[in-house]
């Protein structure tokens, strides 16, 4: 506490803290508030007698003044007379004088002083906007007149009464901002320790021992699936080759039957891609379908070759060999092959977590250790603002208080 002696303090926690502060601002505030209060009467008492001059004027059926008499305005002016007045009740009536909720008398008079001075804004406004119909009635504005400069005053009064608090003012946004700044630190301080816990529940469930372990046995799952991996690479190679064996031989001979074919699919085509091109049961009996055709063509002489007997042999080869079989286990092989190298490539990812996990346990360690500094110079700012908060009290306000936690 920042007095030392001299009575008993006030107890006050922080978050009473403004509360305390509004309701002792008013009490310095008690000689504005009968002033302005009484401003606030006579205001109100001029809107009145300006919304009644309004509804009077609407209601008034007089030739409006024009000078050139060859001219006749009078249309147009009964008009604007009306959409005049339209808009003076729509001002008058969004005018709120009354006295507005807030948390201190200075800032509800306040906001009747700027809701008042909107109100006079947009009437100069509507006057400018709606000239004529002031210039051919202005023998019908008296009214107007007396009610609007009775509302000017009572504005000026009460700016004036305002601007005579300017010291009780300037000592109100002393303590105030010093209150703001202290609930400020305290949210420093709260998100300081919730980090400091954070980290160190980090360090607790990622000690040096747990990251090795994983490590390790990442490592060992890591070399499993790389030996399976070559495995399995190795298999895919033997079988390509095998397909390549069967299908190779019979490149040109199968471009001379897609010649004379009526087929419109290409036989050699599917030699050339069929890993890609004989994607089910029905694919491969339409190819082994072509090979007959084929082989057929070779025997009736209907394709000329130097090698018929030995292609003929080579088509049969292809048709007993199975190859629909070794497409298949070459898409299975090669769909073990991705799912091992995705598993390869999480491990890895893995591995680097891991290895990110221990460069930064140190800096964990050397993030709470300069947390737990700034930690303590919140703490001191603090307990200087709360002292700084208890002196303000005591010199602006008399009262003599202890902020608690």
């Amino acid at each position: 506490m920042f007095f030392g002696r001299g009575g008993s303090a006030e107890n006050v926690k922080a978050d009473g803290l403004s509360g305390m502060l509004n309701s002792s601002f008013d009490a310095k505030l008690k000689n504005l508030n009968s002033r302005a209060a009484s401003c606030l009467k006579e205001l109100n008492h001029a809107k009145e007698a300006y919304g009644r001059a309004c509804r009077e004027f609407g209601m008034l059926d007089a030739e409006p003044e024009v000078d050139n008499p060859y001219v006749d305005f009078t249309g147009f002016l009964k008009d604007q007379k009306h959409y005049y007045t339209v808009t003076l009740t729509r001002i008058v009536n969004e005018w709120d004088a009354s006295m507005p909720a807030g948390p201190n008398l200075y800032e509800r008079y306040s906001i009747v002083l700027s809701r008042t001075d909107r109100f006079i804004q947009e009437s100069l406004e509507s006057n400018n906007k709606f000239k004529y119909v002031l210039y051919t009635h202005g023998r019908y504005f008296d009214n107007f007149k007396r009610s609007f400069s009775a509302i000017e005053r009572q504005r000026n009064t009460l700016k004036n009464e305002l601007e005579s608090m300017s010291k009780e003012l300037l000592e109100y946004n002393t303590v105030n901002s010093r209150i703001n700044s202290l609930s400020l630190l305290g949210e420093e301080l709260n998100t300081a320790k919730n980090t400091i816990s954070l980290l160190k529940g980090s360090l607790a469930n990622h000690d040096a021992a747990s990251i090795d372990a994983e490590e390790a046995k990442l490592a060992e799952d890591i070399e499993v699936e790389e030996k399976s991996l070559k495995e399995l690479n190795r298999k895919i190679s033997d079988l390509r080759e095998k397909i390549n064996h069967l299908t190779a031989p019979l490149g040109r001979i199968s471009k001379k039957y897609d010649h004379i074919s009526a087929r419109k699919v290409r036989l050699s085509d599917i030699l050339l891609d069929p890993l890609h091109k004989i994607k089910g049961e029905d694919d491969y009996k339409e190819f082994k379908a072509l090979l007959t055709e084929l082989k057929k063509a070779l025997e009736s002489g209907s394709i000329e070759s130097k090698n018929g007997t030995k292609e003929a042999g080579e088509v049969l080869e292809l048709m007993n060999a199975d190859l629909y079989g070794l497409i298949n286990s070459f898409n299975s092989t090669e769909a073990g092959r991705q799912e091992i190298e995705k598993g390869i490539k999480l491990s890895a990812n893995a591995m680097s977590r891991i290895k990110d996990g221990r460069m930064s346990h140190q800096k964990a360690v050397s993030e709470i250790e300069s947390t737990e500094a700034r930690e303590k110079e919140i703490i001191r700012k603090i307990s200087e603002t709360k002292a700084n908060i208890e002196k303000a009290f005591f010199d602006y306000y008399k009262k003599k208080i202890t902020i608690t936690d």
